[in-house]
């Protein structure tokens, strides 16, 4: 059985009438049967009706007679309804592509305007209907991006990856390097007589010498990951820099600009 999306059934409410039909132990309509069923709403033409399975819209023709003619149903007076219900889709849906088409023109009419934009970094992906919100030079809160590129937002976000992960790696060297240079400070230097004094001053001396090593390792690879942001910061203006042009329209109070592509 076909059941109705609860969105297109939502939109459609307006037009039908509530009930409030009791619970019905089993409803047969259209060769099917329909258990714990109520009918909520009619037009027409249609009954709403929710049952175990869910909600669907269904034929009033299809209802048993008893039912038929409680909402009064009228085969001339369905097909005017269904008429009139097509004739007001098909002009909603004109309107839409007029608008749109509007939209369109309206965009065509600044394509002459692209101009080079550097992107600096991307602010809000989730928010604003989707639609990116990058800080772009001289709008530091940033403007909205349609289109945006995958590979500017690719490289952007894994120089943003970056910075954080050099942030962090670097709060852990500098934690390591205290902690090596305290563990260096209390290594005894004295030279004793007991053997086992002796293997635990030589044990304490390599553990410190240890944590020295993996400092001087940590601090070798931080400076190849700055290296290696030092080399996207260059690459920063070829690779995040786009055309585009302001639509003249506003979202959350951003302007949005759409993106034709790179240059």
């Amino acid at each position: 059985m076909k059941t109705v999306p609860a969105i297109l059934l939502l939109a459609a409410l307006s037009t039908f009438a509530q009930t409030n039909e009791p619970v019905i132990g089993v409803l047969p309509a259209g060769g099917q049967l329909y258990t714990n069923a109520r009918i909520t709403s009619v037009t027409p033409a249609h009954a709403v009706v929710s049952y175990d399975g869910g909600i669907v819209q269904l034929a009033l023709s299809n209802l048993p007679a008893a039912y038929q003619k409680k909402y009064g149903y009228d085969p001339d007076k369905a097909a005017r309804y269904l008429a009139d219900e097509k004739q007001k889709l098909q002009e909603r849906r004109a309107a839409l592509m007029a608008r749109q088409a509007a939209y369109n023109q309206a965009v065509a009419s600044l394509a002459g305007t692209n101009r080079p934009v550097p992107i600096v970094s991307i602010l809000d992906e989730v928010s604003n209907g989707g639609i990116p919100r990058c800080a772009v030079p001289d709008i530091p809160d940033g403007i909205l991006v349609k289109n945006l590129p995958d590979p500017v937002r690719n490289f952007l976000n894994r120089k943003k990856q970056l910075g954080a992960d050099i942030n962090s790696f670097s709060d852990q060297v500098q934690a390591d390097a205290s902690a090596a240079a305290r563990a260096q400070a209390v290594a005894p230097t004295f030279a004793a007589t007991d053997p086992d004094t002796i293997n635990a001053q030589n044990n304490q001396r390599a553990q410190a010498n240890l944590m020295a090593l993996k400092v001087k390792e940590e601090q070798a690879e931080l400076a190849k990951m700055k290296i290696t942001m030092s080399d996207l910061d260059a690459e920063t203006a070829a690779q995040t820099t786009i055309m585009a042009f302001p639509t003249g329209q506003f979202f959350g109070g951003f302007e949005i600009w759409n993106c034709v592509g790179m240059p």
